[in-house]
């Protein structure tokens, strides 16, 4: 208890390095007599992404919602709804405290607070959580390579030896990220630039996927490493 209470009470210290907000999604709630479901809607993930949600008690009035990232990472990225069900809950005002797994840097990413209010009398001292929800990936709000087709992105050379140039038509911060065949991450970088030449020399030969992710967007491109 002593260690998961030490855990709990370092959470906000733990939560912003490497953490980007188009990752997290909306934050809601919905009550039904004294069960309120937590959801996070449109939360734009890898698309191996499967969770498993935990939720505590963090105080008598505050929730604390962790989201756990435990699926492959894939070289791209869907959109998901994510929701908790806690039911029993006392009478009273909550807060929820929401956090994102970054399955990348192993860390947790804080997302935000939202609140909620539990009016149906009861004796209860807390709640159960009784379940919860991922929903399959679709691209509500998301654009999908096909729409990237006029050539946002370009990669050259293609075949590529030494070096490859990703080449980006839209300006502002992304991030770079190359996969192998086998979706393991092999190179990520942030660049706000539209030239951004990148050193394969060290990379085996085969196949690699790279993508670009923007707040709104994700463009999805492959080459092939001599």
């Amino acid at each position: 208890m002593k260690i998961l209470f030490t855990i709990l009470v370092l959470l906000p210290v733990l939560s912003f390095a490497q953490c980007e907000s188009w990752y997290y999604g909306t934050l809601r709630t919905e009550v039904r007599g004294d069960t309120v479901i937590l959801k996070d809607d449109t939360a734009h993930r890898n698309c191996g992404a499967e969770y498993w949600m935990r939720v505590y008690q963090y105080s008598p009035d505050t929730i604390t919602w962790i989201q756990h990232d435990t699926g492959t990472s894939i070289a791209c990225m869907c959109t998901y709804n994510l929701s908790v069900t806690i039911d029993s809950l006392a009478p009273g005002h909550y807060f929820v405290k929401s956090y994102y797994n970054e399955p990348y840097y192993g860390i947790l990413c804080f997302m935000g607070i939202t609140e909620f209010d539990i009016t149906k009398p009861n004796s209860n001292v807390w709640g159960t959580k009784i379940g919860d929800s991922q929903s399959e990936c679709f691209t509500v709000g998301i654009k999908d390579d096909r729409e990237e087709a006029a050539g946002e992105v370009t990669v050259y050379p293609n075949p590529a030896c030494d070096q490859i140039n990703v080449v980006t038509k839209k300006p502002g911060k992304k991030l770079i990220r190359i996969m192998d065949a086998s979706s393991q991450c092999v190179f990520e970088r942030y660049s706000a630039g539209e030239m951004n030449a990148i050193d394969v020399s060290s990379l085996p030969a085969g196949i690699y996927f790279i993508s670009v992710v923007r707040e709104n967007s994700v463009s999805n491109r492959k080459f092939c490493k001599l």
